[in-house]
């Protein structure tokens, strides 16, 4: 008996969630024995309130960077055709589809935030290019921002800091930046076949997002270990955009756990300790986590309010 395309679906799920989770033990493994290498540090460094006071404090900065993506989503929607949503909508989309991407994993959300759009009552033409456009959008945006930050670190692009060599690698960021978003407004445009100007306002929403948390998690490295260098923080943030745009892109993998915190992990080394990169990976998986949280349950609560509002109309 020919298997159905539904058994072949199947099979193709369980395959990208076996992948995805060996993906993510392998890293944690990394990450582990990245740590092992001092226990003394990490107890150390651990046992003072000054991280744990920063985590805390980062958690909602990082929850209100997240609304950004708010409406840069419904504006994806609305481009594509789609009704022009209501600010209390997208985020109660967003945040119930946030969750799932820690169980089952990555691309789970995904599924889940193509059911509620059909809830809403978006067609399913608009709601199969809205979430690639969303991801698109979000590759474009760190693809957009990285070549600046690296620009400013100390040897971007392995050019030396000083003489003529730091205007150079400035422009060559500001031609590569410009020729991302040339392209990617093109390609638009040319796939969906209308006008991708509009697409320029939830591009800028999702390039501030990620700058946003970039800066989040450069702040907390930093009061973690004591030392507020603008050489440290201009690496933090764009190895922060690098490594959860890994985490984004690994399919299975709940919420890009032990990639995202490898890669960034493996980015601070060039200016921390193996342990000390290690720790701050662990510290800013614990700031996502809380954010994540933090915003699903404002999106929640924003959503039942609204439903509030419409059943209170109705009735009257």
């Amino acid at each position: 008996m020919s298997e159905g395309p539904r058994d072949t679906v199947w099979r193709v799920r369980v395959l990208v969630r076996i992948v995805g989770w060996l993906v993510t033990i392998a890293s944690l493994l990394v990450l582990g024995w990245m740590l092992r290498r001092n226990w003394a540090e990490v107890a150390v460094l651990g046992s003072g309130s000054r991280g744990l006071v920063a985590i805390i404090l980062a958690v909602p900065m990082a929850a209100l960077v997240m609304c950004l993506s708010v409406p840069a989503w419904a504006g994806v929607v609305q481009w594509l055709g789609g009704p022009v949503l209501a600010w209390r909508t997208a985020w109660w989309w967003l945040a119930v589809s946030t969750l799932p991407k820690y169980l089952p994993g990555n691309v789970a959300h995904l599924g889940v935030r193509f059911a509620v759009g059909k809830r809403l009552g978006i067609t399913t033409p608009a709601l199969l290019r809205a979430i690639p456009l969303e991801l698109a959008l979000q590759v474009t945006a760190a693809a957009t921002v990285l070549p600046l930050m690296a620009a400013a670190l100390p040897q971007g692009f392995f050019l030396p800091g000083y003489g003529p060599a730091v205007a150079v690698r400035w422009l060559l960021a500001v031609l590569a930046s410009a020729a991302v978003i040339t392209g990617g407004t093109l390609m638009a445009r040319w796939i969906c076949g209308r006008p991708s100007w509009p697409l320029l306002r939830p591009l800028v929403c999702t390039a501030t997002q990620q700058l946003g948390q970039g800066v989040v998690a450069g702040c907390v490295v930093a009061s973690l270990f004591g030392t507020w260098s603008p050489h440290l923080i201009a690496l933090v943030i764009p190895a922060w955009i690098a490594a959860w745009l890994v985490g984004l892109l690994t399919p299975g993998a709940p919420a890009g756990l032990g990639t995202r915190e490898a890669v960034f992990a493996g980015i601070l080394t060039m200016r921390l300790s193996m342990t000390d990169a290690a720790l701050a990976a662990v510290a800013c998986r614990l700031i996502a986590l809380g954010a994540d949280a933090l915003f699903a349950l404002g999106g929640y609560l924003a959503g039942r309010h609204q439903a509030r509002e419409r059943q209170e109309s109705v009735t009257v």
